[in-house]
């Protein structure tokens, strides 16, 4: 998976022009987009997440995890019920809100191992007044999850637009890159480790502000990863950085799209060397990272300074 921005054949394009670019992102001059994209309206209500339908050898331990948005339901989840289904036998499926975007559901008991199970969801429609049932049918393993392992292959490219801009594009940033198949608890920190306390999950790649504002008084600008193992359990974490990855110069008029390959223009990986930068790859470390950490906390003071 991956988030795409496409752009219509025909359109009119708001005439925006990238005036200069920094390793951090682009100066852009003021705009008035003509047009914008606008969405696909949402389906009806339903569980997307883990373990999904008809998914085998789902450890026993497991507290499956559904997108709140897809499922319509808002925090705290009062509008909503579940049920966990196996033989003859029915118990509640309480609900609660680790992460933003998702929801999980909190069995009363391992479940048995290779047994089918139904998670029967009544959930609210977007038609007021009325609800919509979904089911998630599935079957355990021989035991419990694995401990879960580091992510792998996680890395940022920073980017900039050139050409002309519009609304579809999205904002000069960063693009996180995640393989396919790993689920990531992913929590913003400032330079020197501090994180947030709104963690995320994380299962696609995306675009992503991830210098915006301070955490514990210090600049934005890494991310702590942790793999979320299918019992909820974490691993050891692994840092990514802004100022330790490359910064691309991409091209407004293609589709642009952050992949587990990083960003890509109409579907062709966007290579390195054409950006302000040829190096990436993990968190600065040590005495680069000191280094990097510095330079950014002292900038960010001038620019302060300079505020006031």
């Amino acid at each position: 998976m991956s988030m795409r921005f496409s752009k219509p054949l025909m359109r009119t394009r708001a005439a925006v022009f990238v005036l200069a670019a920094a390793a951090g992102g682009a100066t852009l001059s003021a705009a008035t987009p003509a047009d914008a994209c606008t969405p696909f309206p949402p389906g009806p209500p339903e569980l997307v997440g883990y373990p999904a339908d008809g998914a085998t050898d789902v450890p026993t331990d497991v507290l499956p995890i559904y997108d709140t948005a897809k499922a319509n339901v808002t925090v705290p989840i009062t509008k909503a019920t579940f049920v966990l289904r196996w033989g003859d036998t029915r118990a509640p499926l309480p609900a609660t809100n680790h992460y933003a975007s998702v929801f999980t559901l909190m069995p009363l008991a391992r479940l048995e191992p290779n047994t089918a199970y139904v998670i029967e969801a009544t959930l609210p429609s977007r038609i007021p007044n009325e609800t919509v049932v979904d089911t998630v049918t599935f079957t355990t393993g021989a035991g419990p999850a694995a401990p879960a392992e580091k992510p792998q292959d996680v890395f940022l490219q920073n980017f900039f637009l050139v050409g002309a801009i519009d609304s579809c594009d999205p904002i000069p940033g960063t693009c996180v890159a995640i393989p396919a198949g790993q689920r990531l608890h992913a929590t913003r920190t400032n330079i020197f480790g501090q994180g947030d306390t709104s963690p995320e999950l994380w299962d696609s790649s995306r675009f992503s502000i991830l210098t915006q504002g301070s955490i514990g008084g210090a600049p934005a600008g890494c991310v702590s990863f942790r793999t979320r193992a299918a019992n909820g359990l974490l691993s050891e974490p692994v840092v990514r950085c802004v100022a330790g990855a490359p910064t691309l110069a991409v091209n407004a008029e293609a589709n642009l799209a952050c992949t587990s390959n990083g960003i890509t223009e109409n579907g062709r990986v966007v290579s390195p060397a054409r950006g302000c930068s040829i190096s990436a790859g993990p968190a600065p470390s040590n005495a680069a990272w000191l280094i990097s950490a510095l330079a950014l906390l002292g900038a960010w003071r001038v620019k302060r300074r300079d505020k006031r």
